[in-house]
């Protein structure tokens, strides 16, 4: 939330497979639009996902993303009605005032590079998801297989979800650990 009362919301988009935060949008109102836009970018630096999985939100219900995925042969996935941690990649942003909508973006951007960068995850073998993709492209160029061989059903899958209340704490995907940026 600003100081003056406004809240923000934030578009978060995560690969299920790596756990890389691949795009983070932070404004006082995410449309539709916003979601198009960023997967349209992230398709076009890593190539189209195979799946999308959203949460419930009407702003995921929108004929673009419908058309989009229809297009490139993607799959569109939504979480169950009251089962939150179904789309768990993307964990609580909350309880921070920033000053204003710049600080929040610099602040929340930079929280998901550490979250990329330097937090370690349990499902990843406490690997960072920048350690992660390294290894699963040397495993898979030595011995033609990715770590993990029991959570290859999330390769190609996007995980998109929207966060009220921003603040600094990211959550890993079991929902167990915090990886806070700027205490």
């Amino acid at each position: 939330m600003l100081f003056d009362g406004r809240r923000l919301r934030a578009l978060t988009v995560v690969d299920a497979f790596t756990r890389k935060a691949l795009a983070i949008d932070v404004d006082q109102g995410i449309k539709g639009e916003h979601i198009a836009a960023a997967i349209r970018w992230i398709a076009v630096i890593r190539g189209a996902p195979r799946t999308i999985r959203v949460d419930n939100g009407q702003e995921f219900n929108l004929k673009a993303l419908d058309h989009w995925t229809y297009e490139n042969g993607a799959t569109l996935e939504f979480s169950q009605q009251g089962k939150p941690t179904e789309n768990a990649f993307v964990g609580s942003f909350k309880a921070h005032w920033f000053r204003s909508l710049a600080d929040a973006r610099g602040k929340i951007e930079a929280c998901w590079w550490d979250y990329t960068e330097t937090c370690s995850h349990t499902l990843l073998g406490w690997l960072t998801p920048v350690e992660y993709t390294g290894a699963a492209l040397r495993l898979a160029q030595n011995e033609r297989r990715f770590p993990t061989p029991g959570w290859m059903r999330n390769r190609g899958t996007l995980s998109l979800r929207l966060v009220d209340r921003p603040s600094f704490f990211v959550v890993d995907a079991e929902g167990s650990k915090l990886c806070p940026s700027f205490v």
